[in-house]
Parts: C-alpha cells; structure tokens; sequence
C-alpha cells in the first residue's frame, strides 16, 4: 500500500511533489488552471519563458517582490497577474507588451526604474499600479501608442503633472463627474450620419447640455480660507475674472474640499470677497 501511494504522488504534476523531511516545494504550475507561479521558479524571468514557450498563459506574482535588474520584456503571450511587486532598478527599463490582471487595482510597479505599458494589450493604465507618490505622473510616462490614464474615483493624490505627449486622462475622482484632461473626440464615423457628424450630444431641454471654459486661475497668499466669509482675499490678479451673472469660482481644485461657489466680489486687481461653504488650506 505505502508503495502504491509513494508511485501515486509522483505520477501527478510537479505542482505536488515533496521534498524530504516532508517540507512541500513552493508551486509551480496550477495542474487546472495551467497557470506558473513565479514563487515557485528561480525567477520571474524563468516562469515567463516557460509560459512563453508554452504558447503563453497567466504568470502569478504570488503576493511577493520580484526583482527587475535589467532591462526586462514581459511577451505578449503572458498576462501577470495580481498581488505581487515588480520593482524596477534605477536606470533599468521594464516593458510591458502582455496583460495584467489586477482586479483589486493594487500597486504592482515600484522602484526607481521605468516602466512601460503597451497600449495594445493594456489601453487603460491605472495610477494606483504605481502606489502613492506621483501615480500619475508614472502612469502617463509609462503610456505608450493610444493608451488612456484612467483616474477612477478611489484614487485622492493631487499632485501636478505633466503630459507632453497628450495621452487621454480620464478623470473620476469628482462626484458626478467625468473629467477628461486632454480631449473628447469619436473614435470611429457613425453610421448614417454625414462625415464631419460623427460626435453626436443630445439634450432633452435647452439647460440640459453646458459648455463652458474657466477663463482664469489666481493664487491666494492667505494662509486658509475658512468656512463663511472671507473679506479681501490677496491673490495674484483679478483680471481674468468678472462678478456678473452666471460666472462663478472654483475653490480648492483637485483637493478634498474643492467647491464652486457664485457668492464672490471684485473688491479690486488683487483682491476678493469670497463665502465659503469649506475651508481650505494654503496650497
């Protein structure tokens, strides 16, 4: 009978073979599933060539860091999936051409290195794949082709960024809000309707679509404003702004307690009322 088993054990997979002393090896390869777990090779360059090799599939990160020393290519044959680190060296580049599969939206991408993205396999790159500290940023460096930056509401950093490249932002942290940074346009003509109609808006009521363009933006040298009213107000300049019906201040932009509010005066080129229904720190 112990014979039997013993032979048993090692007609299965090596996803269920066992060391001496009775200590289980750590997992390579799902016998279901197929999937490799990098945990289980010398390197998550050795899982990906397997699977490579293999006509490609789904390497786990198993919830541990892995160490990217040179510059690396995922293929487009593999898909890496969540939890798990990559943790690019500095000056080291690592690029990504298959899938990541990251339903829980976790970092995945750290250290001082580059990464990048294929937009091809990849058209919506997440900020939080890349942690805390200027995710933005990293995420449109990272872009590559047509990819997009999608913001989505669970996000709260603010910091500034820069986008030479227009890569689309969209933009989700506001309430009831869709923010598109860069610009809206079809992606493909419309059937039935003449060329140059392919962007179609419809509103049901003469209030019901609302274009407009913040004209100005001014820099408070106060250290708060506080919740009411805030008298003479020192910014940098009021010449882009006008107190007449219908215009309006955005106060805080892109911080938790950011408002819009249509109670404010021109007191005169430097200087505003404004009634606040948050405070605001200094930015």
């Amino acid at each position: 009978m112990i014979r039997f088993l013993l032979a048993a054990f090692c007609l299965l997979p090596t996803a269920f073979c066992f060391a001496q002393g009775g200590q289980a090896t750590a997992l390579r390869r799902d016998p279901l599933t197929t999937e490799r777990h990098a945990a289980g090779y010398a390197s998550l360059a050795a899982a990906v060539a397997e699977a490579n090799a293999a006509g490609g599939g789904i390497v786990t990160l198993d919830n541990v860091s892995h160490s990217i020393a040179a510059d690396y290519t995922v293929p487009s044959t593999v898909t890496l999936r969540a939890p798990g680190m990559l943790n690019v060296a500095d000056g080291k580049i690592l690029t990504i051409l298959g899938g990541i599969d990251n339903p829980g939206d976790a970092q995945i991408f750290g250290g001082l290195g580059t990464v990048k993205i294929s937009h091809i396999s990849i058209p919506l790159i997440l900020p939080q794949w890349f942690g805390a500290t200027n995710a933005i940023q990293k995420a449109i460096d990272s872009a590559t082709g047509q990819a997009t930056i999608l913001i989505s509401a669970g996000y709260s950093s603010t910091e500034a960024v820069s986008n030479p490249a227009g890569y689309a932002i969209i933009d989700l942290r506001r309430p009831n809000e869709v923010g598109i940074w860069s610009h809206l346009m079809p992606m493909r003509p419309v059937l039935n309707y003449p060329m140059g109609n392919d962007l179609r808006l419809t509103a049901h009521g003469p209030a019901d679509v609302y274009v407009g363009q913040e004209a100005g933006a001014a820099t408070t040298t106060s250290t708060t404003l506080i919740v009411g009213a805030n008298n003479n107000v020192l910014v940098g300049s009021t010449a882009d702004f006008a107190s007449v019906g219908g215009m309006y201040l955005r106060i805080g932009r892109g911080t938790a307690n950011e408002e819009v509010t249509t109670t404010f005066t021109i007191v005169d080129g430097t200087h505003f009322d404004i009634t606040c229904a948050n405070s605001h720190g200094r930015e």
